[in-house]
């Protein structure tokens, strides 16, 4: 990136550069800002098929750099995210969207920034359970072997970490999930009274709103999608869940103008 920055002329945003897990894919646009938690392959996909005019922000996962994860509860993630996002964008409007674990975090970011007294029009749910079911499909996917093996890795990372060394790549990654895991069943969501859209992949278990009904006081929009959890944010279903998410803003701004 810093090389692309050299070769272009362009001046170096000195903010964004300085931030650990938000990021700008995309400023440019007039509609109201989209923040996307842990997107992952779709925070650089989605833009591609969104409207031009859609401003896009996404996060990087701490511990990506195999150094200890400050934040591990839901709300703290939050917080941190909200944080930094507001560093370059200090106002709302926002609408947040976010995938899988991400879903849950985005739905904490909503209500903190609601609560700071911002404007959050819409929170948009990419396959992602609510907490009882999120903890409970772990449970379902969970192989009879994984409790040995996370004590085995949490004390091989605790002692790299204690050490004061960098993890390792192939550690990285369980890292993450494993906080993530942790982090899950200790959520209690509490009522939101905003909008919120959960588009569900039709090879995901469970109901078409995902557990989110009871949590939600606000419009609940519910849609589906071909794929399975991992494919619909990938090439070449990404395009179709943008297809879906356009829709689905598109709605929400047209009602806010009163246009039926």
């Amino acid at each position: 990136a810093e090389l692309a920055v050299e070769l272009s002329g362009e001046q170096v945003d000195n903010v964004a550069a300085d931030l650990k897990n938000v990021t700008p894919i995309k400023r440019e646009g007039n509609r109201v800002p989209l923040f996307c938690v842990h997107g992952d392959e779709a925070n650089h996909l989605l833009p591609r098929y969104l409207s031009n005019d859609q401003p896009f922000y996404g996060t990087v996962h701490q511990g990506e750099d195999g150094m200890p994860m400050r934040f591990t509860s839901v709300e703290a993630i939050a917080t941190h995210y909200i944080d930094e996002l507001q560093r370059l964008v200090p106002q709302g409007p926002y609408n947040i969207c976010g995938y899988s674990f991400g879903g849950l975090v985005a739905f904490e970011v909503a209500r903190q920034l609601r609560q700071q007294g911002h404007e959050v029009p819409l929170v948009i749910m990419l396959d992602s359970y609510a907490p009882e079911p999120f903890a409970h499909v772990m449970q379902e996917e969970r192989k009879f072997y994984e409790p040995v093996k996370k004590t085995v890795m949490r004390a091989l990372i605790n002692s790299i970490h204690g050490a004061g060394k960098v993890l390792p790549m192939k550690l990285r990654n369980f890292n993450i999930i494993d906080t993530y895991d942790r982090a899950t069943p200790e959520y209690k969501a509490a009522p939101y009274d905003g909008d919120v859209a959960v588009i569900k992949a039709v090879g995901s278990p469970g109901p078409p709103d995902m557990g989110w009904r009871k949590h939600v006081r606000g419009n609940l929009i519910l849609r589906n999608i071909e794929g399975d959890h991992y494919n619909i944010i990938k090439e070449p279903l990404v395009a179709d869940l943008a297809k879906v998410m356009e829709g689905i803003i598109v709605r929400k701004e047209t009602a806010a103008l009163g246009v039926v």
